[in-house]
């Protein structure tokens, strides 16, 4: 993403964008994959694969819409500011669950919001307008998402935001590869879209991940674009999150870190949270069963 004029945002980062070959080594337990880790009831010892923060494969075609933009589904954006300049940390995915601004994400994409609130901001881009956003909690994450790629456990990574009017200094930004201007959102906040939370889905189950992933070129703007996919596996994580995977040949990439799974009904059934390395198909979501309560 790119913002030019009132507020300059650039440059990937965090958790929720990382460059190919950047991994995390996730920890699982009844997990299984393809590929050499076996399938069916509980691993004897607990597997080790590596993960990518949706990390795209080479050469990448931003695919053509499936379905027509969901209002419910906006971008989120770390910010914070050095010697004057407004620019971006890092930026993911986030969903309105309630219609007064309610929201969930991965913690990790806005972890270092959370955990250093007076040196980052959220923003978040809601149709042709951005807002702040404050985050009312976040999973606690073994490693800090300043400090990956490093070794981290699968499991819970979860964060309820809540959306605000917008109190950043500037009132617009311009993205000049989309030729969009977005607008400050001061005033109070309109009803949102939202979208209902599902249940746990089944094995061989259709379903689509919606998301702000990152364009495979710097000459296109982020947009919002959705892949199908098929559920893969349904497991449990060690913490006891639970978690399901999934295969998509096209799959999701930096930027949709806090991506809704949707099943054939439009019900979120899962939250798009990391890519399979050694796989240039699999993903893993959490579950909606543990979206239910995101502040436990």
């Amino acid at each position: 993403m790119i913002f030019t004029n009132w507020a300059q945002v650039s440059g990937p980062g965090g958790g929720t964008r990382l460059r190919a070959g950047i991994a995390l080594l996730v920890m699982l337990g009844v997990l299984a994959w393809p590929g050499g880790i076996q399938a069916g009831g509980a691993a004897a010892e607990t597997a080790v694969i590596v993960v990518a923060p949706v990390a795209p494969e080479v050469p990448v075609v931003t695919p053509a819409p499936l379905r027509a933009p969901d209002p419910a589904v906006f971008q989120l954006v770390t910010m914070t500011s050095d010697n004057g300049l407004t620019h971006s940390v890092s930026a993911g995915t986030a969903f309105f669950v309630d219609p007064d601004g309610t929201a969930l994400t991965n913690s990790h994409v806005v972890y270092t919001a959370y955990t250093a609130p007076a040196r980052y901001q959220l923003l978040a881009i809601v149709g042709d307008e951005f807002y702040g956003a404050s985050v009312v909690c976040a999973s606690t994450l073994t490693v800090p998402a300043s400090t990956r790629p490093s070794a981290a456990l699968l499991g819970r990574d979860i964060a309820e935001i809540r959306i605000v009017p917008s109190t950043f200094e500037f009132t617009r930004i311009r993205d000049p590869r989309a030729g969009v201007t977005y607008l400050a959102h001061r005033s109070e906040l309109p009803r949102f879209a939202s979208l209902p939370l599902g249940s746990t889905p089944s094995i061989g189950e259709a379903v689509w991940i919606v998301g702000y992933g990152e364009s495979d070129t710097s000459a296109i703007a982020d947009v919002q674009w959705t892949t199908a996919g098929t559920v893969s596996t349904v497991a449990t994580a060690e913490d006891g999150t639970p978690v399901f995977g999934v295969e998509s040949q096209n799959r999701p990439r930096p930027g949709n870190s806090g991506s809704p799974v949707l099943d054939d009904q439009g019900y979120v059934i899962g939250m798009y949270t990391w890519n399979v390395a050694q796989s240039a198909t699999a993903g893993v979501a959490i579950a909606s069963s543990a979206l239910a309560r995101a502040c436990p």
